[in-house]
């Protein structure tokens, strides 16, 4: 991937991506308008709480998909203001020359993923999605029991992001993150995931990636082949030393 050229593509579409307190206020609305469908008078209310705790929604909106839940803070107690008892994720699709990449910003990142990305989750995780029930479905796992990124662990190169159903690889440069592909749980044994996960945080924490593990998690990308996922099951052990 062209990191400059795909910079320069999400630059075009800035005015698209919306401002913080626009998206809050959109999703403090939606939120309201879930639990008043539901019947319930207040998201203040404790049933309401109980009943949005642990979910995340999704509409169409600014061009682009919107997923969004209750903070978790707010779910705690009340008398948090409504400016911050929303959070959401607004994914922009944006063509490029290298096809679809779905973009969206943090305060610190800007954070991408490939159409192949989704394809290859829905695919991984054994469900016959459409790309956009694919993305919906993804990202509300992140909204739930994890993030996008692991910020502490970012440097240009290659990232791997444990998340609920796998590990989303991808690569790094500068700020923007960009996910390439996805290999699911399902593709490794409790002890072989173990193993691989133990081995690629030791490298991560390293100043110093071995060049080996680069190696294969590139080629893992770029080839995306079942038969790799099997030389990594099949020869696990032999891979470990060299992670």
């Amino acid at each position: 991937m062209d990191f400059e050229q795909l910079n320069k593509s999400i630059n075009k579409h800035r005015d698209k991506f919306p401002l913080d307190l626009e998206m809050t206020s959109f999703t403090t609305t939606k939120i309201c308008s879930v639990a008043k469908n539901q019947g319930y008078t207040s998201t203040y209310s404790k049933k309401a709480k109980l009943f949005l705790k642990n979910k995340a929604f999704c509409c169409e909106w600014k061009n682009g998909i919107l997923i969004y839940k209750l903070v978790d803070s707010f779910l705690r107690k009340d008398g948090i203001t409504e400016e911050i008892r929303t959070l959401g994720i607004h994914l922009l699709s944006i063509s490029t020359n290298n096809g679809i990449i779905y973009v969206t910003k943090t305060n610190s990142h800007i954070i991408c993923w490939t159409a192949h990305f989704f394809d290859r989750y829905s695919e991984r995780i054994n469900k016959q999605l459409s790309r956009n029930d694919s993305i919906k479905e993804y990202m509300k796992n992140q909204l739930i029991h994890g993030n996008l990124i692991d910020s502490d662990n970012i440097k240009n190169g290659v990232i791997r992001y444990f998340c609920k159903d796998g590990i989303a690889l991808g690569e790094t440069n500068g700020q923007i993150v960009l996910y390439k592909t996805f290999v699911s749980n399902d593709m490794f044994n409790y002890n072989q995931h173990k193993i691989l996960k133990n081995k690629i945080i030791k490298t991560i924490e390293n100043s110093n990636p071995h060049i080996e593990e680069e190696k294969f998690i590139k080629m893992l990308m770029e080839k995306d082949e079942q038969k790799i996922i099997n030389m990594l099951v099949d020869n696990i052990d032999n891979i470990k030393n060299r992670l």
